[in-house]
This record gives structure tokens, sequence and C-alpha cells, in this order.
């Protein structure tokens, strides 16, 4: 990544200062240098939320006031920020962004000479050089040389001895450009880039400045990464963990922690595939286990830490450290209107000293106590996991290549022959069946196609385009990835219905891979045709669940059920009565329409093994702890009130037969999977039935029903019950179907086997079934 000059903070400080000035006092006739300057810190808060329309508008009216012959300095600072505005820009065309920001800059240079302003030409020289290096139009050779000639010339000011961090961001910087460099020797260039990267170094020390270090190690990492030199991306890798680490233990508020987690996440994936192809295949897969869930992996890990072990007081002590931490959490998960909220620099500062206590306290009990909360899995306790007869199946997906760990039930051991190696496959593979070919605008391929069909206005050709586009899409990854796959499984002689384990990386998340399928016999024939799937965000979240599956209070059968809170839903309350009919009615509580309010349900669900939740969902993309469930009054039960304020220590499934309730976030720690899955999971339920897309609700009703009658009549395990239950409503015949439908007093469904073929298969479309997945156990 490129760093911009320049900090900003104070202008942050001055808009909170000023802000009353804006509103009561200033314009533009009356106080004009007072109006430029918010309208100067306007913009920077802009930036910082993204709200780049209305950054560039701010800019631009400063511009009104600060003109060239009256403010040469002010303007050129201006056109200086509104060039950095355009970089950063995200709508319109990014090519026009890009050159509008290099003619801003140009613009700043004008008056921010050498001469008079030497600082403030060296910054803007860098700001300028970015741009050239991020430049669309044009020769991308001659972008790149112009990059470098401007990154040259901000180090004429930008000395070591006078401006150490400048210089240290510039060296790291010229190294991106030589890296990308086209003119001149491939050989040439790659030297440059590594010793501009050394230099960078030498000032980005772990002590001083941990995330620069972690930023300049990982540039190498990737260079070398990129030339397969594997051994010194993997020293590389290894230093930007370490300097990674050092970033996450000072990060305290929970958006600070995500943020750090984000940073490092590729880091794990790429290093383990050094390990891989360095022949060191247990440490890779160690290496991916550690990059996956690490924020999920520590709060269960303090959830679910046996205080038995512990003395008394001890024990009381970590309740006590534990509890602080989670109410200053649930707090600043509030929104900031709400009365008696604390502002986020007073909680933040407040849980920088609870957590420093909590880690304190833990450290000082594990030294007491060797095995308290252990730091993440050994290879045998992740072997342990497999399940009898099964295979654990683990992509790793990164820029070079792929491989897949396929480990049957019964290994001691990681050997060459559990690795599938994919080498055709990569992360740019990946991304364009998620979001469409690189070089077209908009958004396309699956999350395209997705997005279209959620719309609330979507057409007939939209939900086509959605059907056809789901089963495209499990075609294209059985040959990428699921076919390969299911070649090795049968090698290792798995059985039919054999349990496989899958834990998706990264983007693989969003996808059902346990419906890819391929002709056989002029048939369709799916991976979960062969196998029973369960997904498993990390190994330590399903060694939760296993464990959790040992608790007595999770066996009897009770149930909640969350029916129809906003009472659109036509089969929701068939569902509902289907669910209700398998539990003794002295074990089972309903809240249907509007007696699902938020307040009824969070104080209900504790106590209950089973909660059913049959309504609307949704997943938010811009703020993915504001995803949830819509409950009666179209109150949202939220992932963060779901962490926060539900006790599901006795749960045994939770089932959400709601829309998109199974998506995580991808976009900033794709192997968290901050999801509702692991949100119920992180508040103490042993599995969850989620969806990764908006799904039917007639079909739901019927496949729910099936699942139930699998699970609790018969006694099958959730995965399996799931597995039998998506493989019936695949294959029934509307004539079958009947059969349900005669029990059923609905004219829907009446008008559905009527009006077509009674062999007609209805509901082969993977649309219909295969958005729910399990987690768990």
């Amino acid at each position: 990544m490129i760093t911009l000059s320049g900090n900003y903070l104070h202008f942050i400080r001055i808009w909170i200062n000023l802000q009353i000035l804006v509103i009561v006092f200033c314009s533009l006739r009356r106080m004009p240098e007072i109006f430029v300057l918010c309208m100067t810190c306007f913009g920077h808060f802009g930036l910082n939320q993204k709200k780049l329309k209305s950054l560039i508008e701010h800019y631009n009216q400063a511009l009104e006031v600060y003109i060239r012959e009256a403010f040469p300095e002010k303007w050129a600072m201006t056109q200086n920020n509104l060039a950095i505005a355009y970089s950063s820009r995200i709508r319109g065309e990014r090519a026009e962004n890009i050159d509008l920001a290099i003619e801003h800059y140009n613009q700043a240079l004008e008056v921010r000479t050498r001469e008079v302003f030497s600082e403030k030409w060296a910054g803007t020289q860098n700001n300028l050089a970015a741009a050239y290096n991020n430049r669309i139009r044009g020769e991308r050779a001659e972008n790149i040389d112009l990059a470098i000639e401007h990154y040259n010339q901000a180090l004429e000011v930008y000395t070591r001895e006078a401006f150490p961090e400048d210089w240290a961001m510039t060296q790291n910087n010229l190294a991106i450009a030589y890296s990308d460099r086209i003119r001149g020797e491939r050989a040439e260039n790659i030297d440059l880039a590594i010793e501009h990267c050394n230099q960078a170094l030498e000032v980005r020390t772990i002590e001083r400045f941990p995330a620069d270090r972690r930023q300049t190690l990982r540039n190498l990492g990737n260079l070398y990464f990129s030339e397969q030199s594997w051994e010194n991306a993997l020293a590389d890798y290894d230093g930007a963990i370490e300097a990674g680490n050092a970033v996450f233990a000072e990060a305290h508020t929970e958006v600070g922690r995500k943020a750090e987690v984000g940073e490092t996440s590729r880091l794990y994936a790429r290093s383990a595939y050094c390990l891989l192809k360095l022949e060191q295949i247990e440490k890779a897969v160690l290496r991916l286990e550690a990059g996956k869930t690490r924020l999920l992996t520590e709060a269960l890990a303090l959830a679910d830490a046996d205080l038995d072990m512990l003395s008394v007081t001890q024990r009381q002590e970590m309740l006590e450290a534990r509890e602080a931490v989670h109410l200053l959490e649930d707090e600043m998960r509030l929104s900031a209107d709400v009365s008696g909220r604390r502002s986020d620099v007073e909680l933040g500062e407040m849980l920088r000293q609870k957590r420093a206590r909590l880690n304190e306290l833990v450290g000082t009990l594990r030294l007491q106590h060797p095995d308290f909360m252990p730091a993440g899995l050994d290879l045998p306790e992740i072997l342990g996991l497999i399940p009898e007869g099964g295979a654990l199946v683990a992509p790793l997906v990164t820029s070079m290549g792929s491989a897949v760990f396929v480990i049957p039930h019964g290994a001691d051991s990681v050997r060459t022959d559990h690795v599938v190696m994919l080498d055709s496959l990569t992360e740019d593979d990946l991304l364009e069946l998620l979001r469409g070919p690189a070089n077209e605008t908009g958004l396309g391929g699956w999350m395209g196609a997705c997005f279209a069909f959620c719309d609330e206005n979507r057409t007939m050709a939209d939900t086509k385009r959605w059907l056809d586009m789901i089963e495209a899409t499990t075609d294209e990854l059985w040959t990428l990835l699921m076919g390969p796959v299911h070649r090795k499984l049968q090698d290792l002689n798995l059985t039919e219905a054999a349990p496989v384990i899958l834990m998706p990386q990264g983007y693989l998340g969003l996808l059902p891979l346990h419906a890819s399928w391929r002709d056989m016999n002029s048939e369709r024939r799916a991976f979960i045709d062969d196998y029973t799937v369960t997904y498993a965000p990390s190994a330590y979240s399903l060694s939760i669940s296993k464990g959790r599956m040992q608790d007595p209070s999770r066996q009897k059968p009770s149930l909640l059920a969350v029916i129809n809170p906003t009472e659109n839903l036509d089969y929701a309350p068939v569902e509902g009565k289907a669910v209700e009919s398998l539990f003794y009615p002295a074990d089972l509580e309903t809240l249907s329409g509007r007696k699902a309010t938020k307040d009824v349900v969070v104080k209900k669900v504790h106590g209950r093994t089973y909660l059913h939740f049959s309504c609307h969902g949704f997943y938010n993309w811009q703020d993915v702890m504001g995803s949830g469930l819509v409950l009666a009054n179209h109150d949202i039960l939220t992932l963060s009130e779901i962490i926060s304020g539900l006790n599901l220590d006795t749960a045994r499934l939770v089932t959400l037969s709601a829309c998109e309730t199974g998506m995580t976030d991808i976009k900033q720690s794709p192997d968290e999977f901050i999801g509702l899955p692991t949100g119920f999971l992180q508040a103490g339920a042993a599995g969850v039935i989620s969806t990764l897309w908006a799904v039917n609700d007639a079909a739901t009703s019927l496949l729910i029903k099936h699942f139930y009658r699998e699970h609790l009549e018969k006694g099958l395990p959730p995965d399996q019950a799931l597995r039998s239950a998506q493989r019936w409503l695949r294959g029934a015949t509307r004539k079958e179907l009947g059969k349900t439908y005669k029990s059923i007093d609905h004219e829907a469904y009446r008008e559905f086997v009527m009006n077509g073929d009674p062999g007609d298969k209805a509901y082969t479309n993977p649309y219909y079934w295969a958005a729910f997945t399990f987690t768990g156990v």
C-alpha cells in the first residue's frame, strides 16, 4: 500500500470545536476565513467517513475564498487536499478521479516550490507520485517511471537525518513502484525494490513503528512471493506477523481490533503456502489455522475457559476481569446517541485499562496452570476433530496458486498425499467468480447477481439471472475446487455420506461449496450426494462446539420458536406448526407475530436447547454488526446484540430460517467469518443452520419441516438431517409433495400442486435448497 503524506488529525479536532460556529455564525460573506477553515475540517471529516462527494464540495467552496492571488499558501493547501480527496474517491470514473488528483497536485506545486515550501513540496511530490503509480489512463510504463521520478524528488528533501519517518515512507513507496516497473530489466527492478524496502526497515523498527514495519515487510514478502522465492517470502511474512501482533496488542476497541486483524489476514495464508512449498506441510496446516477467526477464537476461549482448575479467588478475579471488558464492549456497540453512553474516547481508554488487566491476569494464571486457556490447537488436537470415517477439507487460496488439505480420520500426521495442489486457481479467479471480470464496470458475477435479486425492485430478469448464476457458479466450483477434492476423498476410500468438515478460507465462505456439481450418467450429482458436509470457521471453533455438546443441559429437546414476527411471510406459520409438533407442549414456547418483540425474545432464549427463527433476516455490508433478524414492530435483533445480549449456554441448535443469515464479512477481514452464525456461536450455541442468500419462503418451509423430522424423529445429527432434507426437496416431484400439501390448508400450496406436471421436480435449482448450511456440531 502506498502511503500519502500529511497528518490531518488536528483538522478533526478543529472540526469538533468549530462546528457550532459553522452552523450559527459562519457564512461565506460574514466570516470567510473561519468558513474556509471549517470547510477544510468538514472536508477531512468527510474523508474519514468516506463521504467524498461532500468533501470535494467543501474544498471547492473553500477555493472560492482562498484564491491564489490573495491566499497563495492556503490555495495550494486546498488544492493538495482536493487532490487527496479525488485520489480516494470511489464513486464516479476511477480514471477521471485520478487524473483530477494529478491536476490538483500540479496546481499545488505551482506555489509549493522547493525553495519556499520545501517540506510541503516534498509531501506533494510523494502524493503526486502515488497518483501516477495508480493512474489508469496513459501508458502504464510511463506512469510508473513518472512515479519513480517524483518519489526521488521527494527524497531530495526527505532525508533520513531530517525527516526519518517521511524518508522511510518514501523508500517504501519507491519499492512498490520498482516492483511494478515495466521498463528496464526485471531483475534490476526487483533488486532496487528490495533495496528500498530494506532501507525503509532501518527506520521502521518494531519498537517504534510496528504498523509501518508490518506494511513494508508485507510488501517485501509479497515481492518475494510473486517471484516464488518462498524462503525469503516466509521470513518477511513472519516478521510482518510479529509486527502485526505488536499492533494488535495495543488495539483495545472492537473496531480497532477488527481492523488490525484485517491487516494481517492474508499474511497467514500466504506464509502457509510458503511453508507448503518448502515441504513443511504440518507447519502449513498450523499456520493456516492460526490466521482463522482470531477474534472469535479469543472470545470463545474466554467464554468457555475452564475455571474449575482455578482457586476460588482466581476464579472470581477472572470472572470480574472478563465481565469488565464485556460490559465496556457492550456499551461501545451501542449507538452514539443512546442516553448515558460514554464517548468512544472515554470507553476506549477504559477498555485499554481493563483489557490490559485481563491479559495480565490470563498470563499469570497460565504460568500457574499451563493448561488454562491454551493458545490455539496443536496438530494432534486438530486431527482429533476429524469425525470417524470422514475427513477435514481446508482450502488455501493465494495469488500464486492454491492447495487443499484433505486429511482423513485416523491420520496421525499430515503428509504430501493429503495435499491437493491447484496451481491454476488463484485469488483473482475467485474474485472474478464473485465480482465478475476486473475490466468490466460495475459489480458482476455472483455478488452482482445476488444484490440485484435482493433488491426490492427486482425484475423477472433479475430472478432468472440469479438462478442461472447459482447453477453456473456451482458448476464452476466443481471444476476449480471441489472436483479435485472429491477425487482425493475417493482415493482415501471415504464411503457415501461420510462426514466432511469444510473449513473455507476467505472469500470461499460466501459460496455453497457443498452444492458444487458435475454431470454423471446424464444427471447432476452434487458434492452432498456423496458426502455429509459441516462447515467450520476454524478448527478451534469446531473444538468449542464439540466441547459444548458434552454438556448434559444441551441434550433434552426444548424449543423457543419465533414465527413470522412481521406477519408478512405466508409460509412461516405453516413451518412453525410443523416444527412445534415435534416437541412436547411442556418443552416449547412460541412467539408469533407481534408477540415476538425483541425484548421478549432476548429474555426467552435462555434455557432452551433449540431456537428456531422463521422471520426476515438481512446482511448489512456497510455495518456488519448491524446485520440481524427482523422481529415484531420491525425491530432488529442485530449481530451486536446477539453477541452482547443473548445467553445461549444451553443451546444445542439455532436454526435461522431467514434470508442472508449465513453471509460473512469479506471486505475487511474475510478469515474472521464475522456474521450471524459466528455471532450465535459466540453467544454460546453449539450449532447453527443459516442461509447464504435470500431464500424462497415456500421451499424453505418444506425443507425445514423435513429437516426437523429427520433430526428429532429419526435421531440424525443436524448435518445428516440437513443433507437428507436438501436432497429430498431437490428430488421431490409435485405429486410427491402433494402428500405433504394435503395436510396443509393453504391456497398457495394447492395451486402449486394443481398448476404443474405431477412428475415435475419444482425445486431442482440449487437456489431452493443449497442456501442452507450447518456450522458447528
